[in-house]
């Protein structure tokens, strides 16, 4: 009796316990079933070993033996049309129901044996069994069948007889055919039966055309092919689809049957399906025929459908072999260029996209530098083409995703494209420096934003009216200022536009309009216009003369663009002046350039460069002595931007030539801007002294007068106030997190065992021996062989009670019985298609009888495969066993003397089989090729062929027969490929040739590594549109060589260390400095990198990539030891120094040039900051120039007939007013304005509702201009000076500097301050004087305010006005 594994490997469970085994496993299934020997997991519990099964012409009867280890469903032999009558279990009987589709009982655990009935009136031909059933004994008619036949469906036949043919017999039969044309080539051919009468056998005919191979044969009837191709079938009444593969591995001009031949039918539907990456074909000879009108199978309509007559060929002919004259999609490459602030050289980075259909090279144009390229996100090494020269890189992947950096001169002719490659499309854009514009780009199809095409005609129409408009008026010379000064200015952002032309009109009017009213309010027009107009061009032309002192201060990303007429600023003026780095610059990071780096190399795999579809290999890297460039740094700064598209694709040999207007004549042309736009100003009202005052002048024209010039020198003054305005503001949020708390309630009860002691009670009825996944070996079989008898004594290693699978897969054979050394029963059962047997822990001797099937061929194939068999079969040829007896994974059987082919065998299915050799070559640092074999036909049957080896070609896959330069390839009935891999000898020449063979045909595939240049020639390959990688594939007919040539093109040398962007801050102290550096590095190599410092600081950190890293100094070196790849160095240190009048930056050397370098200098709060200096990008303190300012309008402030103040005393005001902002400094200049107006102009009536407004307004006015100055005076004494620090985001004590490039040296930036007492010194005196002459101004502004009315008295005063002494 078989033992359960849990009732022999149970430990001793206690009392207590025992009661709730159980409930414990309640929910484990088949726990007791005998598990198979490599899964604890899986078992099967329900065991019928035998099946006796008697057939008669009126009636059946079966007798089953069943060993149930758990209650399940049997099924029984039958179907719904047959069904089982009298069935008993143990001479009970059972209730039989269908479940699954089949009738069945319900068995509970236990032994019995099943019986059974089955009445007909006519034996039927075959009858379904459970496909469990181990051993199948057959009796028809009281004759034993020997080796009865049980198809893949799990019928079993009882009969195959030949009826009498009768008058009623009908058979029509129509054939449908498909040829997929590839190679090989196939034919797919549907057979349809429509049968009437009686069952019977009949002859078809020819189903091939000559030189066809078959294949496969799928039918649901029987039916049998003979070598010739002749077909028979048992039909029976109804309608039958026969389907018949075949196939041919060489190429057919003309299809037709042989002149013997017998076709099944006169016409034939024939379509053909085509593979347009394989080749381009069609037939001829044919008509072609609608398919929606005919019965053609529905699976096959997409495809074109001829009619063919069988008494007449046809041909297939070959259009064109491969992509023929398919042309690559061009590349879409984007381009940025950055130009350096000298204007000699421009740092280019491309980004190119395209998809490849070649093994392809990429150069640069002849005038580029190239200094790094990435594909895919790995660093490239950059060679030499061995043909031209040029710089380049290889390709290796379909779907191109390239960057490349380099340095190119700027000339006067830029290559467009920069490769040597043409462009489906192309994108530039040209960043200028500070100060630089670009005039023009010829060579493109549209620009966007230089200054040519920025002209639309309407500008140019408003332009022209303008300047003939002045002419008329004033003369050739005012028309030829008015034409250069409003077009220099038309498209410089914030310049005045249509108020030139609304100032113009009033002025042309004047001179043609009487006096009267209309004249008066033309003049208020004009003089309106002229206050608007100074609002306007005043700030420009401030703005202007500040980028010609402060280039750096200009809005960045300014660039000339058509705009509306009423436009403040300029298209693409982005207002952040000073912003040196974009936000969009990304750094063209090659964090591991190299597959040639150090222990890197060793982790990370190059195959990444040929996408995930060969990620498998290993030794596609770049060669170890080989150096990947780092190239120049990506520039990460942003500025004016021009844009260059093209509409079309564009040609490697073209050029753009652009015209660039330099930092220095930009200024000159700015001056000239300025001067032009102050004399056509002069020009339009140099006639206003020249109007005369005839009659009454309207009251309002002289105050409009007045009030508009007042206005603009107020504005003029201030100016510089508005343009240090600059705001920040950033919005925080707090993340709230809320927890909860849960609680479990436990309920124990002493009656019951606690959780975990039932737990560990389970646990331990369900555990498993340890011998599992291994837990039974087969260690000898014997299998004996005479007259298709087998007899197989097997001996079984057992370390459990477990399930083995016996040798040999069925139905290859039929078992007859299965014994052990004892008596007792034997269980065994079908499963995955073998026979197992249910064996306890021990060793056993099995002995086993069968029969092999009548063929020529047969297979003994393993799922637990002995370690060793001896075999004894005369009359057979038995490869798949070695020298010492040890199996392949499948042993092949052929019979010595071949079968008669009188007589074709029904129940064949496979008859040719046909394979694919995939030879894939890799040609890396190691050459290799990875050959697949795989099944192309339908499984089961075995394959046994020779595949010969390529010339040097080594097999290393262990276990792979190798003999005369052949691998000897054997799959199983079941098995779908069989691979190796091998060594290839290195040689500059390969050559590919097809076999001429029926038994396969090939497959090339090249995959080779950026190192190797390769040209091909012979067959054209193709090349896969579902490959990630640039993979050249050949499908070559039998007897077609490919020959492929390789050489090794050599490195360009260049940058190793490359130093991407470095940061330099300093923090000044009175007595101690601390700065801080911070150098982002990338290295192909391992390398010191040795950073030059003052001797004399004292360094206190230094970490790499964050990580701490012990200082080491030689000399005045700081020793770095910087890794391959991409990294981060940071230095901070400390030195003792009193800080003086001048400060600079400290002195640091780096061993590589450097670039996108920041300097960053933090004063401290105490120092009055007078003077900033260092390279262009950085900050401008503008108080001198904001002083100078002052001075001058000051002047013509106390110009003005009715100003209140002397000069002297307009610049001592000015001077503190730049402290507030301008609308503050704009309520004390109208304040003393407006005393001054009303002293000079009482009303001449008595005091009405506007005299009490206009005291009302000036009441308001002394109010906010006394808070004014009281905010002015306590800023001056207790605050910091504010010097209009402006530049990079540089501001009060933090300045900042921005340098492209630089050479090893870092660039010295240098301050000049002194103590912030000396300041607020200077405001206590500017103070005292302010109160002194606030005394006086208020003095007489009381005055002022009393003078009301020449009718009232006024209020006594005895000040003395402000300017009665001038």
């Amino acid at each position: 009796m078989f033992c359960t594994v849990a009732s022999a490997q149970s430990p001793s469970i206690p009392e207590v316990l025992k009661p709730w085994q159980d409930w414990v496993t309640w929910d484990i299934q088949n726990r007791e079933c005998p598990k198979l020997y490599s899964n604890a997991t899986e078992a099967i519990c329900v065991w019928p070993s035998a099946l006796q099964f008697t057939a008669e012409e009126n009636g059946g009867a079966f007798e089953l033996e069943v060993k149930r280890f758990d209650e399940t469903w049997m099924p029984l032999p039958g179907t719904s049309a047959i069904w089982p009558t009298n069935v008993r279990l143990d001479g009970e009987p059972i209730v039989v129901v269908q479940h699954n589709g089949a009738p069945s009982v319900k068995l509970s655990k236990g032994q019995g044996k099943l019986t059974g009935d089955f009445q007909w009136n006519q034996m039927p031909q075959r009858i379904k069994i459970p496909p469990a059933i181990g051993i199948v004994s057959l009796s028809i008619n009281g004759s034993e069948v020997v080796n009865p036949t049980w198809d893949p469906n799990g019928e079993v036949w009882l009969k195959r007889s030949r009826s009498e043919p009768t008058d009623k017999d009908l058979l029509t039969v129509k054939v449908y055919r498909k040829i997929e044309d590839g190679i090989p080539l196939w034919l797919r051919t549907q057979i349809e039966l429509t049968v009437s009468g009686k069952s019977r056998e009949e002859l078809l005919g020819s189903v091939l055309p000559e030189g066809w191979q078959l294949a496969t044969v799928q039918s649901p009837i029987p039916v049998a092919i003979d070598e010739q191709g002749v077909i028979k079938a048992q039909v029976r009444s109804g309608k039958w689809t026969i389907n018949v593969d075949a196939f041919r591995t060489h190429d057919v001009n003309e299809i037709r049957f042989a002149p013997d031949a017998q076709p099944l039918a006169d016409m034939e539907l024939v379509g053909l399906q085509t593979d347009p990456e394989f080749r381009v074909s069609q037939i001829e000879d044919l008509p072609m025929v609608d398919v929606t009108q005919t019965t053609y199978p529905n699976e096959w309509r997409n495809i074109p459908v001829y009619q063919w007559d069988v008494s007449k060929p046809f041909q297939l002919v070959e259009k064109m072999r491969g992509m023929g004259e398919k042309a690559r999609s061009g590349l879409s490459i984007t381009r940025r260029l950055w130009l350096d602030e000298d204007g000699e050289m421009l740092t280019y980075h491309d980004q190119l996209k395209g998809q490849m259909q070649q093994i392809w090279r990429l150069d640069v144009a002849e005038d580029h530098e190239l200094g790094a390229v990435r594909v895919a996100g790995e660093a490239q090494l950059i060679t030499v083409n061995p043909v031209t020269g040029a710089s380049g890189t290889e390709i290796r992947r379909r779907n191109l995703q390239m960057d490349a950096i380099g340095r190119v001169p700027m000339s006067d002719a830029v290559s467009a494209t920069g490769w040597q490659a043409d462009a489906e499309s192309l994108e530039m854009t040209i960043t200028t420096p500070p100060g630089w514009r670009v005039f023009a780009v010829f060579g493109t199809d549209q620009v966007r934003g230089d200054w040519l095409t920025a002209w639309s005609l309407l500008d140019l129409f408003l332009l022209l009216v303008f300047s003939l408009a002045v002419f008329k008026l004033f003369g050739f010379v005012g028309g030829i200022v008015a034409l250069l000064a409003f077009g220099l200015s038309y498209h410089e952002p914030g310049s005045p536009r249509i108020t030139w032309l609304l100032l113009l009109m009033p002025i042309a009017l004047l001179r043609v309009v009487s006096d009267g009213k209309i004249k008066q309010w033309i003049t208020v027009w004009k003089y309106v216009t002229l206050a608007v107009l100074l609002l306007c061009v005043v700030p420009f032309i401030a703005m202007q003369i500040q980028n010609v002192i402060y280039p750096q201060l200009e809005p960045q990303g300014m660039s000339y663009g058509s705009r509306g007429l009423f436009v403040w600023s300029g298209i693409g003026a982005q207002h952040r002046a000073g912003s040196m780095v974009t936000d969009a610059a990304v750094s063209f990071e090659i964090d591991a350039p190299a597959m040639s780096l150090g222990t890197r190399r060793g982790r990370e795999s190059a195959a990444k460069q040929f996408g995930e579809t060969i990620d498998r290999y290993t030794n596609l890297n770049y060669d170890p002595q080989a150096v990947i460039q780092t190239g120049p740094a990506q520039p990460q700064w942003n500025w004016n931007n021009v844009v260059c598209l093209w509409n079309g694709p564009v040609a490697a040999d073209q050029n753009v030539r652009p015209v660039l207007v330099s930092l220095t004549l930009n200024r000159i042309i700015t001056c000239i801007r300025v001067l032009l736009l102050i004399l056509l100003g002069m020009i339009l009202l140099r006639d206003r002294g020249r109007l005369r005052d005839r009659g009454k002048r309207w009251p309002w024209s002289r105050a409009a007068s007045r009030t508009a010039a007042t206005t603009a020198a107020i504005a003029l003054m201030l100016l510089p106030v508005t343009a240090m305005a600059q705001e920040d503001a950033a919005n925080r949020g707090d993340a709230v997190i809320t927890t909860t708390e849960s609680s479990q309630l436990n309920i124990e009860l002493r009656s019951i065992p606690s959780p975990e002691m039932l737990n560990t009670l389970r646990d331990r009825l369900l555990e498993t021996s340890d011998a599992f996944p291994n837990a039974a070996e087969i260690p000898a079989a014997e299998l004996s062989i005479v007259d298709n008898m087998l007899t197989m004594k097997v001996t079984v290693h057992a370390a459990a009670d477990v399930a083995v699978p016996l040798p040999g897969r069925l139905p290859a054979w039929s078992p007859l019985s299965v014994t052990m050394g004892s008596d007792d029963p034997v269980l065994v059962a079908r499963r995955d298609g073998y026979l197992w047997i249910a064996v306890n822990k021990g060793i056993h001797e099995i002995t086993v009888t069968g029969r092999v099937a009548d063929s020529t061929e047969w297979e003994w194939s393993f799922l637990l495969k002995p370690r060793r068999v001896t075999i004894d079969a005369d009359g057979w040829n038995v490869t798949g066993v070695d020298r010492n007896g040890v199996p392949a994974g499948q042993v092949f059987f052929v019979k010595e003397q071949e079968v008669s082919e009188d007589e074709a065998a029904y129940d064949r299915t496979e008859f040719n089989p046909v394979v694919l050799v995939d030879r894939r070559l890799e040609i890396g640092l190691v050459w290799k090729v990875r050959t697949t074999v795989t099944r192309l036909s339908s499984t089961g049957k075995a394959i046994s062929i020779q595949v010969p080896l390529l010339q040097g070609e080594q097999v290393l896959t262990s276990g792979r027969e190798v003999k005369d330069d052949a691998v000897a390839v054997q799959m199983a009935a079941n098995q779908q490929s069989f691979a190796w891999e091998s060594e290839l000898e290195r040689r500059s020449e390969v050559n590919l040739s097809a076999a001429e063979t029926d038994r396969w045909v090939e497959r090339w595939q090249l995959v080779t590594s950026p190192i190797w240049n390769v040209s091909l020639s012979g067959l054209t390959p193709v090349f896969e549109e579902d490959e990630q990688a640039l993979i050249p594939v050949w499908q070559p007919w039998p007897g077609e060589t490919v020959t492929i040539m390789f050489s090794r093109p050599i490195a360009v040398v260049g940058d190793t260390v490359t130093v991407q962007r470095v940061n330099l801050a300093t923090s000044l102290g009175d007595r101690r400095r601390t700065s801080t550096l911070d150098v982002d590095l990338e290295c192909s190599l391992a390398n010191d990198f040795a950073i030059t410092l003052d001797p004399e600081i004292e360094i206190t950190s230094l970490t790499l990539d964050k990580q701490a890293i012990p200082v080491q100094r030689r000399g005045n070196d700081l020793i770095v030891p910087a890794r391959p790849g991409r990294q981060a160095v940071k230095v901070q240190w400390t030195s003792s120094e009193t800080i003086a009048t001048v400060v600079h930056s400290p002195a640091v050397t780096l061993p590589a040039d450097a670039s996108n370098l920041t300097t960053k200098l933090d004063m401290p709060e105490n120092r009055w900051i007078l003077w900033a200096d260092g390279p262009l990008r950085g900050p401008a303190v503008r108080f001198w120039t904001i002083l100078a300012v002052a001075f001058i309008v000051a002047l013509v402030l106390g110009s003005i007939p009715i100003s209140p103040l002397r000069r002297y005393e307009w610049v001592l005001l000015s001077i503190g007013l730049t402290q507030v902002p301008l609308f503050a400094s704009m309520f004390v200049v109208g304040w003393l304005f407006m005393l001054a107006y009303c002293g000079k102009h009482p009303s001449a009536g008595r005091y009405r509702w506007k005299g009490y407004l206009l005291q009302a307004v000036i009441v308001f006015l002394t109010l906010i201009s006394l808070l004014v100055l009281f905010i002015v005076v306590g800023e001056g004494l207790l605050g910091n000076p504010d010097m209009f620090i402006a530049g990079n985001n540089s501001w009060r004590t933090k300045l900042i500097w921005f340098t492209p490039h630089s050479g090893t040296q870092l660039p010295v930036t240098s301050v000049i301050s002194i103590s912030v007492w000396f300041y607020r010194l200077f405001m206590l005196v500017w103070a005292l004087w302010l109160a002194a002459a606030l005394l006086r101004w208020l003095a007489w502004g009381w005055k002022q305010f009393s003078k009301v009315s020449n009718e009232e008295p006024v209020l006594a005063a005895t000040v003395v006005e402000p300017n009665a002494e001038r």
